[in-house]
């Protein structure tokens, strides 16, 4: 109302010195409520641009909610050429341009992104984000702190040399490898994180930027936010960049308009990357790599070279601990369970309850949801228009995780909630929720290689140039070996655990800094060590007797994947790619037509293929109406079933039923094979009791004969 009020007195001061003859008070009167008439008039004007503002800025994320998912959308080009390909996609020389900072105690490299979270659409600063979880016992806004790395096996250190040491130390790593707890029990000492992206809007208080997050490398090179706005104006109107990219671009909103002073109220966009402990264990069978044609074709690879040694690869965690990968539609997954330990913004201690716009936010299950944690999908204290009850989290963006949250400093749009068919204005409250939004990046593994200091080298703790240790040069000298170890120079690992012509055989980035803490320590001694660097890698140096192992799975989703193109696209190329196990969608190589017959040979014939069945009407009509419903299952899962009693068939949605007033529902079963009575049965319905609300028998009616 300020710069409202300074407008009015200034054309008071004009009037004064054009005419100081005194006029009647009437005409005075009369001029000032002309001049308030016009200041309202700008102010209702200035309200309604703002919220059209508003509205547009709504319209334009909505288009991109309902065409993409929340995801990773591009790298930094380097190259082009002939085909599209040729040019970097989400993944170039590697998948969201991580790299190795392994001479770095606790940093993993990973350089700029474009990513969207919810709808908004940003591109990070070169990233290279420390292992920081959120804080344990405070709720303040982004405190956090340092993930511990896992202890050295006992039987290592109980070792009496550094060699024998090393011969049992390979031991633990093949154990890794190959997932067998049977001898080592690898899984205390080798601790996966989950490392992931977080969004949210923040409340503009002045002109400061909010740094992302910790980095020992990297930091917003701008002096305020609005040198940063200017500074990516440039960028984008030179096509120059960040020599040390050190410039993200984060967008800003209107929040809201201010219908009394007509003053709008700014949001800017936040991000950060931390991480998280795993509570469960992961052995690395859960992950399988996603052929990425345009990156393989783009280095004319194998898939098998593509999967063994390829920074590029991008990796999908299995829906369940299987050593089948689960192709079908489902709701929680293991990736939930892990994403619904991860807090939001009020950090471990968060404990909110979503009440929504009119229906309590359950988890699936119907127990009490703490809508503090990252999830996607909840249940709902009643059933929807479409009779359900299970939802998503977004409208259709598959891959977006949300959290609750009380802190301050994060901005959320203001609502009138009133009671259903209400219609005293006085019952209605106004609520404020708050959000942030997330997505998985990857899944690090941490080892005892972190931990392990068999000679004893010492840590020096302080900045790089306090710590860096002067006069020294690495040399295998008793002049320059070095005589401890800091921050950037991390290398306590012995040169003989790895095999030594291959540790700098493996695929390398530019930005990789790994190699220059590699050198010579002096211990208590005297003696001299030729030592690797500890920190996080993608893949381990070759070990004798295992191999290289990979400790780094990027598992981010993809803003591609919503699209509804890219679905066909997917569709159309695991069939190319695979003709023989979707025989079912009738094509065939031959000739280059189609067909529908049969394949021959094998344990199960046409797995894929779908066979209907149909439920019984109700039993009550008191309680229901006469209708029945189809579903279908493949082949493969009902000689699953029929195989093993104990396998449950779990999320099978049947199709919609008409109800007496035009209504529809559908139902969401699973289902288990009845050996007794020959036949597949529902044994829970809606994830409640087993049999259905509205009365259908419990046994499922073939409809193909197979």
């Amino acid at each position: 109302m300020s710069k409202i009020q300074s407008l009015h007195d200034q054309i008071l001061k004009n009037e004064e010195r054009e005419d100081p003859k005194p006029e009647p008070a009437a005409d005075v009167q009369q001029k000032l409520q002309e001049i308030d008439r016009k200041l309202n008039g700008l102010k209702d004007s200035t309200y309604t641009i703002g919220r059209q503002l508003i509205l547009d800025s709504m319209a334009a994320k909505e288009s991109t909610r309902s065409t993409y998912n929340s995801g990773i959308k591009q790298v930094r080009t380097h190259k082009a050429g002939l085909k599209s390909y040729h040019t970097n996609t989400y993944t170039g020389r590697s998948f969201m341009s991580i790299h190795d900072h392994a001479n770095n105690m606790n940093t993993l490299g990973m350089g700029e992104f474009v990513a969207n979270l919810n709808g908004v659409e940003f591109r990070t600063r070169h990233n290279d984000y420390k292992l920081t979880k959120p804080h344990s016992t405070s709720a303040g806004f982004h405190e956090n702190e340092d993930i511990t790395p896992p202890d050295v096996p006992p039987a290592v250190l109980e070792k009496a040399t550094v060699e024998e040491q090393i011969i049992e130390m390979r031991e633990w790593f093949k154990a890794f490898g190959t997932s067998d707890h049977s001898v080592r029990d690898y899984r205390k000492y080798f601790k996966p994180v989950m490392c992931y992206l977080e969004g949210s809007w923040l409340k503009v208080l002045d002109d400061s930027i909010d740094e992302p997050f910790e980095s020992d490398r990297h930091f917003i090179d701008a002096e305020g936010l609005f040198d940063l706005q200017e500074k990516n104006r440039y960028t984008a109107y030179t096509g120059s960049k960040s020599l040390k990219e050190n410039l993200s671009y984060m967008p800003t909103t209107i929040l809201e308009m201010d219908e009394q002073t007509g003053q709008p109220t700014l949001a800017k966009w936040n991000y950060r990357i931390a991480c998280h402990e795993i509570k469960r264990d992961m052995p690395v069978n859960l992950f399988r790599a996603e052929d990425d044609l345009p990156a393989r074709m783009r280095e004319k690879e194998t898939f098998e070279k593509y999967v063994r040694s390829s920074r590029a690869v991008r990796f999908q965690l299995n829906t369940h601990e299987s050593k089948d990968f689960h192709e079908k539609p489902e709701t929680r997954t293991i990736i939930d369970e892990i994403m619904e330990e991860i807090p939001g913004k009020d950090n471990y201690q968060g404990d909110l309850t979503d009440h929504g716009i009119n229906a309590k936010v359950l988890n699936i299950d119907d127990t009490p949801k703490n809508a503090a944690s990252y999830h996607r999908f909840f249940s709902l204290q009643e059933k929807d228009a479409m009779g359900d009850s299970i939802n998503h989290r977004g409208f259709s963006d598959a891959t977006l995780w949300m959290a609750m949250t009380t802190q301050d400093r994060v901005a959320g749009p203001k609502f009138k909630v009133c009671p259903e068919n209400t219609r005293h204005v006085d019952e209605c409250i106004t609520k404020e929720d708050k959000w942030s939004y997330a997505i998985p990046l990857e899944v690090v593994y941490l080892t005892p290689l972190q931990t392990w200091n068999p000679y004893n080298i010492p840590f020096k703790e302080g900045n790089e140039k306090k710590a860096k240790e002067s006069g020294k040069n690495g040399k295998c000298t008793s002049e320059g070996a070095y005589t401890y170890v800091w921050r950037k120079h991390f290398s306590r690992t012995p040169a003989a655990f790895f095999r030594d012509s291959d540790t700098d055989k493996l695929a390398k980035d530019n930005a990789d800094t790994s190699s220059s803490a590699r050198g010579c320590f002096k211990d208590a001694n005297g003696d001299i060590h030729k030592l690797e660097p500890s920190g996080v890698r993608i893949y381990l140096p070759w070990i004798d007797g295992v191999g290289s192992l990979r400790t780094r799975y990027p598992i981010a989703p993809l803003t591609r994947d919503g699209q509804t193109t890219y679905k066909h696209f997917e569709a159309l190329k695991d069939i190319l790619m695979n003709p023989n196990a979707f025989k079912f969608m009738g094509f065939s190589f031959e000739n280059g037509t189609t067909h529908n017959g049969a394949n021959s040979g094998g344990a199960i014939t046409d797995p894929d293929k779908l066979i209907k069945f149909k439920l019984a009407p109700p039993t009550n009509f008191r309680k229901s109406f006469d209708h029945t419903h189809e579903l279908e299952i493949t082949k493969a899962d009902l000689v699953k079933m029929k195989a093993n009693k104990s396998y449950r068939m779990e999320g099978v949605i049947t199709s919609e039923a008409e109800d007496s007033q035009g209504n529809t529902h559908t139902h969401r079963l699973n289902i288990k094979y009845d050996p007794e009575g020959d036949q597949y049965v529902i044994y829970k319905c809606d994830n409640k009791g087993r049999r259905c609300e509205d009365t259908h028998p419990l046994e499922l009616i073939p409809v193909d004969e197979e």
